[in-house]
């Protein structure tokens, strides 16, 4: 999951608000352009073990009420759809309506995870935390209980292995039930699968 993706080139995003009539949007009080971006881009992983990318744009629905300010918004929106149309790419717009208070809830507890210090994504690292997140997965253990003994057994601080967890659930590394029930350091975590990263992954190999 990628946040606030840049719709790159920038001359592609200009040239869909030139065929729109649109005005492409500019710093305020200038004329220098700025990059329009879309909230989310998603990979998933589909039952055949393939995946696809999919572009969602978060908004309010209070962005959408009356006003001076709605036609804008729309005209942006529009420049988002059909730049992800001429992708290929899946593109909608979500509200905080189409979410689940409870998923909402989880995903900004989950969000502090979407970066990771860099000493912390040493690929061997990570294959030992999810090593150990896979042997206690029958242990129905609370979270800081489980990250207690993840971190003793990798002699690691208690709040990197809080990290690493995070980060990989926000990665889809570890795949939890976001939806049942708010999360907490306290819960016991019922992790449906453990994906380790490939070989061509972003973490890094320690030199020798």
């Amino acid at each position: 999951m990628r946040e606030q993706y840049p719709l790159l080139p920038q001359s592609a995003a200009q040239s869909i608000a030139n065929s729109l009539n649109i005005a492409y949007p500019v710093y305020p009080g200038t004329k220098v352009p700025f990059v329009m971006t879309t909230d989310f881009l998603v990979t998933l992983r589909q039952p055949d073990g393939s995946e696809r990318l999919v572009a969602r744009t978060i908004k309010y629905t209070e962005s959408f009420a009356s006003g001076r300010r709605l036609e804008r918004t729309l005209q942006k929106l529009k420049i988002e759809r059909e730049f992800w149309k001429n992708r290929n790419i899946d593109w909608n717009v979500v509200t905080e309506e189409n979410i689940p208070a409870t998923l909402s809830s989880n995903l900004d507890w989950f969000r502090k995870g979407a970066t990771l210090k860099r000493e912390l994504q040493q690929r061997a690292l990570i294959v030992s935390f999810l090593d150990e997140v896979k042997s206690m997965r029958e242990f129905q253990w609370p979270l800081d209980r489980m990250l207690k003994s993840i971190a003793k057994s990798l002699f690691i601080p208690y709040g990197d292995a809080k990290n690493i967890f995070m980060h990989l659930v926000w990665n889809k590394n570890i795949i939890l039930d976001l939806v049942a029930e708010r999360l907490m350091m306290k819960s016991v975590f019922l992790i449906a699968d453990i994906l380790y990263p490939s070989e061509d992954s972003r973490y890094e190999s320690r030199a020798s």
